[in-house]
């Protein structure tokens, strides 16, 4: 009797740590992330047990490795990621109204942000100006359709890389999925984390 015991502890015990450790998560997204214009803020947290924080919501979190999946609070968010030397993008959902209803259902037009004044503006040669009166920013555009991607390429006195939209277009709403940079909260060395 006092072996199956001792076995049955055993088993509790081994199952209890599976259930703590085998399924938690190790991967490169695990830790406190800021957005690299605030690296003091942490907006997003992700812990080896699968649980994340995300602007001050907590979630349960399933990354795979285009997504970072998370539920809870009677919604699930599925964020676009892309991992890179510094950190990692973090592709967040935006939606714009184009600016005259009589437009046709095409990407060309002016978009404006529905919470605040940004805007972006595609014309039928390729050119995008994006921003607001006093911060604008112009270049050319391409568009991928089958994959939905719109790169925006900034003019040359512009330091910018060229920046990769996902985009949806439902009528005269423009969905777009916009990249940010997010580095370790604090310090923007993602070695410095553990």
């Amino acid at each position: 009797m006092k072996k199956k015991l001792a076995a049955l502890a055993l088993i509790a015990v081994m199952i209890t740590g599976c259930l703590s450790g085998c399924s938690g998560y190790d991967g490169p997204l695990k830790g406190d992330w800021s957005y690299i214009h605030d690296k003091e803020t942490t907006v997003l947290s992700i812990d080896q047990k699968g649980k994340a924080t995300y602007k001050d919501q907590k979630y349960k979190c399933t990354p795979d490795d285009e997504f970072i999946n998370l539920s809870g609070n009677g919604e699930n968010l599925k964020l676009r990621y892309e991992l890179n030397d510094d950190g990692f993008y973090l592709y967040e959902g935006e939606i714009y109204n184009k600016k005259s209803e009589g437009e046709d259902s095409s990407l060309t037009g002016t978009w404006i942000k529905k919470d605040n004044n940004w805007a972006f503006e595609f014309d039928e040669n390729g050119v995008f100006k994006e921003g607001v009166e006093e911060v604008s920013f112009s270049g050319h555009y391409t568009v991928d359709e089958d994959n939905k991607i719109i790169t925006l390429q900034y003019d040359d006195r512009l330091e910018f890389d060229d920046t990769k939209l996902y985009y949806e277009l439902d009528g005269n709403e423009l969905h777009i999925e916009y990249p940010t940079q997010m580095v370790v909260t604090g310090s923007g060395d993602p070695g410095a984390q553990d």
